[in-house]
């Protein structure tokens, strides 16, 4: 019987192996690998054409000729050592921005915050010795004292000033309006590098009447025949208490003309990647007055140095502090 049954097996156990043989002989081949087609090297125009497009903010008019020039590897070897590139277009474009060379307390100085002018209009604190940047805060300490005036509540709990309705608001702004174009015309008629000093004569409230109703076109007037440092008194007589928004302004129209006329395209590149890496937020509390320089003093002088001197600049500065909380 066992002899039987092995005999009946062994057919089955010979069909296993050619059925598995079967389907594998049914199973569809894999396509064929195609084979890489060999690199070509990239022509003296693409080489340059790629360093532009990866160490520039883009290729201007003119980049591509001047690489071919003098070789791709010379122009990369000169990107690396930015102070050997002369960059005069730009630098003259800079100095229309003078807030880029301040430190924080002249920024602060120039930019006064609330408290620094509540110091001055207590006593507290000196008028700076400047006579331009002591007609400015002239200004504000005005400004400042009105509003505490309009704060200030009698006994009976009502406002020791009575706002003023919309048709006596309405008047004033006619009569200052009326009092900025007067003003204006005795300025035009006086040389260019008379007009600050003027200006700063005046009564406080026609300064006042003056900067912030201006009309347009004769703003703009003053401002272009302005030397940077009158802009900023202009400016800074015309705005609020507090507002350092010419510091922001200034450092971020800098950083889009250095993109565009800079000669030195990597320092520009790796100083936005690193002060982009190394963030911090310019609206932050005082970090306003240090911004500029934490990216001036920080991130744009070892932007092509060693990581580990960029890190040491930027772990322990104040606009870094201020932005961690620490």
């Amino acid at each position: 019987m066992r002899k039987f049954a092995a005999l009946t097996l062994i057919p089955l156990l010979l069909a296993a192996p050619l059925h598995a043989q079967k389907k594998a002989a049914t199973k569809p081949k894999p396509p064929a690998i195609a084979k890489p087609a060999p690199l070509v090297p990239l022509t003296p125009r693409e080489r340059a054409q790629q360093l532009l497009n990866r160490f520039t903010f883009g290729p201007r008019p003119g980049d591509l000729e001047q690489v071919l020039a003098i070789t791709p590897e010379k122009w990369f070897e000169q990107q690396l050592n930015p102070s050997s590139i002369p960059d005069p277009i730009l630098d003259k474009r800079l100095n229309d921005y003078p807030t880029l060379n301040l430190q924080p307390d002249q920024a602060l100085l120039v930019f006064p915050d609330r408290g620094a002018i509540q110091q001055v209009a207590e006593g507290k604190r000196p008028y700076p010795a400047d006579p331009n940047l002591a007609a400015m805060y002239e200004v504000q300490v005005y400004k400042y004292n009105t509003d505490l005036d309009a704060k200030k509540i009698n006994a009976n709990g009502q406002p020791n000033i009575t706002p003023p309705t919309e048709a006596e608001a309405a008047a004033q702004k006619k009569a200052d309006q009326e009092t900025a174009a007067h003003i204006a015309g005795d300025l035009f008629t006086l040389p260019k590098n008379q007009r600050m000093a003027a200006l700063i004569k005046l009564p406080v409230p026609d300064r006042i009447a003056f900067t912030t109703y201006v009309a347009g076109d004769q703003k703009n007037l003053f401002l272009n025949d302005f030397n940077p440092r009158e802009r900023e008194i202009f400016n800074g007589m015309a705005a609020n208490i507090g507002a350092s928004y010419q510091i922001i302004n200034e450092l971020s129209q800098a950083k889009f003309l250095r993109a565009i006329l800079s000669e030195r395209q990597l320092q520009e590149v790796m100083t936005d990647f690193w002060f982009n890496h190394f963030n911090i937020y310019i609206g932050k509390d005082s970090d306003q007055w240090y911004t500029t320089g934490y990216e001036r003093d920080a991130i744009r002088k070892h932007s092509l140095g060693k990581f580990k001197d960029l890190l040491y600049a930027t772990a322990p500065n104040p606009a870094m502090i201020i932005y961690l909380d620490n």
